[in-house]
């Protein structure tokens, strides 16, 4: 892990992952990420993403693995340049964006960041599932999964982080 003080400003070309956890954010019978990949729990406003430029892919898919949500369990690497989902929030009147949102022994950690809290039992705006839908077809939104076969190991197995940083500038 790189030991570089992290900036709090997070620039447009860096790459953000987001852990991909099956089958609540992927579909395998389609081979597709599906729109909650990018959209916030309910009760909150934030998609949790790793910065890579400030970790490693091994990191990156150990910490996916330690996810739990219900009986959903890993499957593989989502990466998406910054700069998209800035740009999806300008569209949609600044509804989006990055934020820089350290945690405890997870540094690296920021936020896709709603601006919209959703109060108890309202729905989220339909603007917010157009975002998401936005950021999973748009180009280079690079998801890993069948380069991550060995889903069992630890170490990542797939691209290297200069094969996916080629690919999402």
């Amino acid at each position: 892990m790189k030991t570089t003080k992290i900036p709090e400003n997070i620039e447009g070309c860096e790459i953000l992952v987001r852990g991909i956890l099956h089958p609540f954010f992927y579909s395998e019978s389609q081979n597709k990420l599906k729109e909650q990949a990018f959209m916030p729990p309910r009760n909150s406003n934030e998609v949790s993403v790793l910065r890579l430029f400030y970790t490693n892919l091994d990191f990156c898919k150990a910490h996916s693995k330690t996810l739990k949500f219900g009986e959903n369990i890993y499957i593989g690497l989502a990466f998406i340049e910054a700069q998209k989902v800035e740009q999806a929030g300008e569209e949609y009147e600044n509804l989006v964006s990055v934020v820089y949102s350290p945690l405890e022994n997870l540094e690296m950690h920021a936020d896709i960041f709603y601006n919209f809290f959703p109060a108890q039992g309202q729905t989220l705006p339909a603007a917010i599932k157009q975002i998401a839908r936005k950021l999973i077809k748009y180009p280079p939104t690079f998801l890993c999964v069948e380069c991550d076969k060995e889903r069992l190991i630890t170490e990542w197995t797939g691209a290297t982080q200069a094969e996916i940083t080629q690919k999402c500038v």
